[in-house]
Parts: structure tokens; C-alpha cells; sequence
């Protein structure tokens, strides 16, 4: 993500692949053959690649230095936790509709990405931040 990241914000960044996260995941349940999986959850495998690091960049730039650690660990820690979570759910959705654990997942991407894109609380100061760690030359590829 270096190369995005040295010409869009974090943000921005979050808010796309966020966004196209959804859009694949959605698609995931539309091709009847299997082999389109292939193609399908590389897409959105790639695009949840590039939204992970950019949440983290908004986090770290959201607070202060000496509070990055301890957010940034909370962060890492309620995201294993809800993976663990996300796995029974989707258990218990597949059990009604094995297709609706897809759908349900991109339903709460696009939400995630519309939260994104209408509540950029402090989004200002991270996009400043962002372009002065650029400009600095202290983003690295």
C-alpha cells in the first residue's frame, strides 16, 4: 500500500477498499460455477489486504505517540476477537441460507464504508498528518 499511500489519505484509502470489499463479496454469490470462486475471492481478499493497514494508519494517526501502543494493540485484540465471533455467526447463517454469510458480510463492508465516508470524525487532522508524514519523507513503500 506504499504506493497508495503516498497519494491518498488513509481514509480515502479505507473508504474504497472497504467499499470494493463489499461489491466482492457480494459477487462472491453470483457466478453459478465453483471455478469463479477463484477470481472472485482474490478480489476481495485483495481489497480487505488494503483496507486492514489503512484502518491502522487512521488509528495511529487519531492519537497521540504515547497512546498508539495501547490503541493499537485494543485494536489488534477486538479484531481476532471478532474473527472468532464472525466464524460462529456465519455458522448460524449458513444454517438458514448457506449463501446468506456472504451477504451478510458485504451488507455490514458497505455499511462500514458508508460510516466511513459520512462520519470522518477528526478525518481533517488524519489527512493532514498523512500528508506531512509524506511530505517529510518519513512514509515509506
Amino acid at each position: 500500500t506504499g504506493f497508495l499511500a503516498k497519494r491518498y489519505s488513509p481514509r480515502a484509502i479505507a473508504i474504497y477498499s472497504v467499499t470494493l470489499f463489499a461489491a466482492f463479496m457480494a459477487a462472491i454469490v453470483v457466478p453459478p460455477q465453483e471455478s469463479a470462486l477463484w477470481v472472485t475471492l482474490f478480489l476481495a481478499g485483495l481489497a480487505l489486504a488494503v483496507a486492514l493497514p489503512a484502518c491502522a494508519a487512521m488509528l495511529s494517526l487519531m492519537v497521540s505517540e504515547r497512546e498508539q501502543g495501547r490503541v493499537l494493540g485494543s485494536n489488534q485484540s477486538l479484531q481476532v476477537g471478532a474473527e472468532a465471533l464472525s466464524g460462529f455467526a456465519a455458522g448460524l447463517l449458513a444454517a438458514v441460507f448457506f449463501k446468506l454469510p456472504l451477504i451478510a458480510l458485504a451488507g455490514v463492508a458497505a455499511v462500514a464504508a458508508g460510516i466511513l465516508a459520512l462520519r470522518g470524525r477528526g478525518a481533517g487532522e488524519m489527512e493532514e498528518a498523512s500528508r506531512a508524514e509524506a511530505d517529510s519523507g518519513l512514509a515509506t513503500d
